[in-house]
């Protein structure tokens, strides 16, 4: 199933550094969990928290 247009410009704008408006995060919290576009979602979030933790999550995960 393809991402919505909508889906796809939420996501383009955080990759470009812009934060989000509260109507785009109930938006995405109101997205159905079945179609794909939440997998495309979770995908992109678990980029943006990697580029933005550098990678200190993970050693803290480990370390824990």
């Amino acid at each position: 199933m393809p991402v919505s247009p909508k889906v796809n410009d939420i996501v383009s704008k955080v990759f470009d550094g812009h934060s989000l408006t509260k109507d785009e995060i109930v938006y995405l919290l109101s997205i159905n969990h079945k179609p794909s576009g939440v997998g495309f979602i979770m995908n992109a979030a678990n980029v943006v928290n990697r580029i933005a933790s550098k990678g200190r999550l993970k050693s803290m995960l480990r370390s824990g």
